[in-house]
């Protein structure tokens, strides 16, 4: 049966270590997923000596400089042995996991190339499952969303197509991820990265699905808060969602939909929309390189047809 290497992402994350590790670390030694590796975005706190000391067995991947999430877990996954790479925030506790079934789907499904768990969330009292990623297109935009309430009309006791798997925890082929080069380099500091990759896995003829035999809780304790203001925040995922469409729509008419609504950003002055373009445009040459290198087995509205 296929190996399963658990990849903890972290970056100045000792006190999040500190609170999820110790359970995060035994439901998985206890599901047989004993290659552990921490993927550490050159931490300046004392992240390392902690893992070191109370954790032997996970095995250390240290980035030279910090070079955000793409970066870091495509430097931790060349040092995995594992046919199937477990990626996990370091806030994200696994509750459930049936690494049996993963196993399973994995080995009997080869157009497979990622799931995501069941991810629990209690914003504001309510409880919600980060997991429903899912998109369309519309008015020019390409609308994503992946967080709904668990009362929803989608019946989540089943595994389903879903558009990507949310980064914070997924597992993923690793044969398929090395061929697609893993996450992309291209972001402004994070947000993006997993549906891109979800999205050219689409594209290339693999799918990803939810995956309701396992359960992950997220304490959202993402160090992305301490480093930027939520109007920071909001901004940079604008400027990526440029980056990410510019780089995979190919559908003609998806494509002179979405000009004309940047047109239409300018003339009425939507000046968060326009900062973001300008700044996108910076990445110009590499989406050019990109596009002139990625080749797609299918169209946009084929993908997000399975969606609708």
């Amino acid at each position: 049966m296929p190996k399963i290497t658990a990849i903890i992402t972290n970056y100045n994350g000792r006190s999040i270590l500190e609170n999820c590790l110790p359970e995060t670390h035994a439901i998985l030694v206890a599901n047989g997923i004993r290659e552990i590796i921490l993927a550490d975005d050159c931490s300046t706190d004392d992240s390392l000596d902690y893992v070191s000391k109370n954790f032997p067995d996970i095995i250390i991947s240290k980035t030279t400089q910090n070079s955000r999430f793409s970066i870091n877990c495509n430097t931790a996954a060349k040092k995995a042995t594992g046919d199937i790479l477990f990626f996990l925030n370091n806030d994200m506790i696994p509750k459930k996991i049936d690494s049996e079934s993963v196993r399973h789907l994995f080995k009997n499904n080869p157009n497979l190339f990622s799931c995501s768990p069941k991810i629990e969330l209690y914003p504001n009292n309510q409880l919600i499952n980060e997991s429903t990623c899912n998109g369309h297109f519309k008015s020019g935009w390409l609308h994503v969303s992946s967080d709904k309430p668990t009362s929803g009309q989608l019946d989540l006791s089943q595994n389903f197509p879903i558009l990507w798997s949310c980064g914070g925890a997924m597992f993923v082929d690793r044969t398929k991820f090395n061929t697609l080069n893993g996450f992309s380099d291209i972001w402004f500091t994070a947000y993006f990265e997993d549906t891109d990759l979800g999205y050219r896995a689409w594209k290339t003829g693999w799918e990803n699905r939810y995956l309701p035999t396992c359960v992950c809780f997220h304490h959202h304790k993402s160090t992305m808060k301490q480093l930027f203001t939520q109007k920071e925040i909001d901004q940079l995922s604008l400027v990526n969602h440029y980056v990410f469409t510019w780089r995979n729509l190919t559908d003609k008419s998806y494509i002179a939909s979405h000009l004309f609504s940047i047109l239409f950003r300018f003339v009425f002055f939507q000046f968060n929309h326009i900062t973001a373009i300008l700044k996108a445009l910076t990445r110009l040459p590499q989406i050019w390189r990109f596009r002139r290198e990625f080749k797609s087995k299918r169209s946009d509205s084929f993908v997000l047809s399975q969606f609708n």
